[in-house]
């Protein structure tokens, strides 16, 4: 009973994941700019521009590994398709796209790929063990060819990464997390790399890598003055006054945000009536 109990719950979550995964990244897309504009509203004033130059190099390195990948996927694709074709294989243009298109998931590509073109060859090239052969080393040489050199050098290419750490990446993310760290392995250590260059660049630039310390400012002089009873809380009250006056002045720009964005929302919705009322004025 338990184990029909797991069954089940395993089948309800697998469709969940796909039901809710889409509506939560449409959502996410939706609204990314509201997001990211609050997220840097939050940011300390002080550090903001080193924490927006960080994301903006984290979000240049992700790209470049989805367009290596997407690299890799067309090259994969291009070479198991015209491989299988030229083999005779029934359906082999389409195994072969199947094939390079899980390629991103490390070993389920080539697993799933050369399970089905071995089960295809077995059943159409049955007593013809040159054909088989040949499917078996089309996928052979096409894992050996992505690991050894295309993920290494395409997408490490991309990514900022040398082939040696990116294949460490792998090998280490893979034996901790197991399979969910093949899959981040790779976006993972292009951020953390970015990081590890900053704060490499850091530590060129402190007294710990040059021997040349900055000595600190000097103290200022301290001054004995006779002023009038009260001065000391007067400037206390000019303080909070300030302080006051600069979180009204954050307030003011956020509520003028909001009214941009509510009158950029009500233009559009404007834009679209008026285009409405122009297509039934047209029918």
């Amino acid at each position: 009973m338990g184990t029909v109990l797991g069954s089940v719950m395993g089948i309800v979550s697998f469709v969940a994941l796909f039901v809710i995964v889409p509506v939560v990244a449409f959502y996410l897309l939706l609204d990314w700019d509201n997001m990211v504009a609050r997220l840097d509203e939050l940011l300390p004033r002080e550090g903001a521009p080193t924490i927006r130059k960080l994301a903006h190099d984290i979000d240049d390195v992700l790209s470049g590994f989805m367009r290596g990948q997407g690299l890799v996927i067309l090259i994969l694709g291009t070479f198991y398709s015209i491989s299988l074709a030229v083999v005779g294989l029934p359906f082999g243009i389409a195994i072969g796209v199947l094939a390079a298109t899980l390629s991103f998931i490390p070993y389920v590509g080539v697993v799933v790929g050369g399970a089905t073109a071995i089960g295809v060859a077995l059943f159409s090239f049955w007593g013809q063990p040159f054909s088989i052969g040949a499917v078996v080393a089309v996928f052979a040489i096409g894992q050996i060819v992505e690991g050894n050199y295309l993920q290494p050098k395409i997408v490490g290419g991309h990514v900022g990464l040398h082939p040696v750490w990116l294949m460490l990446a792998l090998s280490v993310f893979g034996t901790l997390f197991g399979f969910v760290g093949l899959l981040v392995a790779v976006p993972l250590s292009a951020a953390l790399g970015v990081l590890v260059r900053f704060a490499a660049a850091r530590y060129k630039e402190s007294a710990l890598y040059t021997g040349q310390e900055i000595p600190p400012q000097p103290a200022p002089p301290t001054l004995v003055e006779i002023v009038p009873a009260g001065t000391a809380e007067q400037k206390r009250n000019l303080a909070l006054v300030s302080r006051e006056m600069a979180i009204a002045a954050i307030k003011r720009e956020e509520l003028e945000e909001e009214l941009r964005r509510r009158r950029e929302i009500e233009a559009k919705a404007q834009e679209k009536a008026e285009k409405l009322e122009r297509k039934t004025a047209l029918d």
